[in-house]
């Protein structure tokens, strides 16, 4: 698959990728497999501080910059959230924090 030029049509291929599997159980599996397969936060950065507010599944995320360019990690007790949570550190991560706050996500949508 070729590198997108951009946030926006990084999304789309995300959405594109898992839109092509009908049936919404298997497209939810699918997720939950990604997740799986995300880096996951150390163990001793699953504080407090690192906690997403408002998810009823608690979900660590650990941002960091290298090379002007943000990562992310991250680990949900969920297998579900964190098949999500993964999506949305695929779609962000090694973008430029300017690309980042300027693209409204709808992955989910």
């Amino acid at each position: 698959m070729n590198t997108p030029a951009s946030l926006a049509e990084k999304q789309t291929a995300l959405i594109a990728r898992y839109a092509i599997i009908e049936d919404s159980h298997e497209r939810l599996a699918a997720i939950v497999t990604r997740g799986q397969k995300w880096p996951a936060s150390a163990q001793a950065e699953r504080v407090e501080a690192n906690r997403v507010a408002g998810c009823v599944s608690p979900v660590w995320l650990v941002g960091s910059v290298e090379n002007g360019r943000c990562r992310f990690l991250m680990t949900a007790d969920s297998p579900l959230v964190q098949g999500l949570a993964a999506l949305y550190c695929e779609l962000y991560d090694n973008a430029a924090a300017a690309e980042i706050v300027s693209l409204e996500p709808i992955l989910l949508e």
